[in-house]
Order: C-alpha cells, then sequence, then structure tokens
C-alpha cells in the first residue's frame, strides 16, 4: 500500500517540500553542551543563531559550522532547507576572537 505524501510548492523556483521535511531537528554542540532544537525548514541562519545565543548564552560574535563537510554558514538569509540542514543536523558553534 502506497502513502500519499502531500507536497507544498513556493518560490520562483517552485521547490517542492514535502510535507514531512516541514520542520528540522538540529543537534548542537558548544563545548561540552548539546542542545537539539526543532526549526522549521523555512528558518534562516539568522533565526538559528539567535536562537543560539539565547539557549547558550553566547554574547559576542559566533559562528555555526559543521564538520563534514566542514562549512561555516555566513549567509544569514539561508534557510535550513537551503543549507541542506533538512530533515536534521549536526552543528557545531565556534566562538569568534
Amino acid at each position: 500500500m502506497s502513502k500519499k505524501v502531500e507536497v507544498e510548492t513556493e518560490g520562483e523556483g517552485d521547490v517542492e517540500v514535502a510535507a514531512a521535511v516541514q520542520d528540522t531537528t538540529l543537534r548542537i554542540r558548544m563545548d561540552s553542551k548539546t542542545v537539539t532544537m526543532k526549526l522549521s525548514y523555512k528558518a534562516t541562519v539568522r533565526d538559528l543563531k539567535a536562537q543560539v545565543k539565547e539557549e547558550f548564552g553566547v554574547e559576542g560574535e559566533f559562528e555555526v559550522r559543521t564538520s563534514h563537510p566542514n562549512k561555516a554558514y555566513t549567509d544569514l538569509s539561508e534557510t535550513m532547507l537551503d543549507a541542506g540542514l533538512c530533515p536534521n543536523g549536526t552543528v557545531n558553534i565556534r566562538l569568534v576572537k
């Protein structure tokens, strides 16, 4: 028996997003603390950084990075979907000195 998956179409490029991928679950690591956070696939890197500041009490500049591949997310308007962090991902927080 097949299961029907609804899709939502939006934007100029008519990107189809499966209903099951409308949220992302991120594991966020900083030093020895790890937090699991759910965000919308439409949330931006800016939104993620705001959540990190609140959850970890970060003051000052920091980078959101992945280990594999080694990448820093610098485009604050990039969505979780565009960043490849859907349906889940792990990011590391690195303070910038």
